[in-house]
């Protein structure tokens, strides 16, 4: 497991993601200290920091590789979130391959059908675990425009990851209302 956040990060935007989000790093508040009490999807006091990074092998011999839970799930949310914007404004549909399908997720990311989005920042946070899903936190900073309205969104999410196959997908994105300090 990756003791370093911020390298974990800049090594998932090294070789994943492409440049739709402005901005991608870490944010030590985005834990279960500061954001916990908040959540109403699961009872923040069961889920526990990641100790069993190992998710799956994959080929075989010299071509073996092992995938590492918080690199896929880094991995992940960024990917679904730089898709979302590519969906959004009309460009592709891989969005669908980044959540389980009939998840609450895929709703989620329809959310905003018909809207332009323009991704400022996404801030990660700390990645737990509860039996076989896997949590992290996030922020993404984003603007929606529609007609020439527009909104900003700062706030907080829990993105739950379930395993498929070889990978982990989001199969749950909660919106976490956390007063403002």
């Amino acid at each position: 497991m990756n003791s370093d956040p911020v390298a974990l990060i800049q090594g998932q935007l090294f070789y994943n993601h492409g440049s739709v989000i402005a901005s991608v790093g870490y944010d030590s508040a985005l834990n279960l200290a500061t954001v916990g009490p908040y959540l109403k999807s699961v009872d923040y006091t069961s889920l526990k920091p990641l100790s069993n990074n190992y998710l799956v092998r994959t080929g075989s011999g010299s071509s073996s590789h092992v995938a590492l839970i918080d690199e896929t799930a880094v991995a992940r949310i960024i990917d679904l979130n730089s898709n979302w914007v590519a969906y959004l404004n009309g460009q592709n549909s891989d969005v669908l391959n980044d959540v389980a399908q009939g998840s609450d997720a895929e709703n989620m990311i329809n959310l905003y059908q018909g809207y332009q989005i323009v991704f400022h920042r996404l801030a990660l946070g700390d990645i737990y675990v509860n039996g076989s899903n896997v949590y992290v936190l996030a922020q993404p900073y984003y603007t929606v425009l529609k007609e020439g309205q527009s909104a900003t969104v700062n706030d907080v999410f829990l993105y739950t990851l379930v395993k498929q196959d070889d990978t982990l997908v989001v199969s749950g994105i909660e919106q976490v209302q956390v007063p403002l300090s």
